[in-house]
């Protein structure tokens, strides 16, 4: 016997799937993963783009400013892929 209380969840939760305002866990997922992927790329790319400007720009050698840049680079990286995705806020 389905007790009222459940049967009124059934309900809610079929009208917000209904609505589209549910999205399932494993589709979630596989956009956030896709998301960093795509942010991390990006990152990375940024290092081999602005290390021989950098250099240029300041009179230095690009193969030392590229090796410093991208170590820098991958520390910040890690360090913002340790941090629980509760410390980044709602968004709001």
């Amino acid at each position: 016997r389905i007790e009222e209380g459940e049967l009124d969840k059934k309900v809610k939760l079929a009208f917000e799937k209904e609505q589209g305002l549910l999205v399932e866990t494993a589709a979630a997922a596989r956009t956030v993963f896709a998301r960093a992927r795509a942010e991390r790329d990006a990152h990375m790319a940024w290092v081999q783009r602005t290390a021989p400007l950098l250099a240029a720009e300041v009179g230095a050698d690009p193969r030392a400013t590229f090796a410093a840049l991208d170590r820098m680079m991958r520390e910040h990286l890690e360090h913002l892929a340790d941090m629980p995705l509760g410390s980044f806020g709602d968004g709001t």
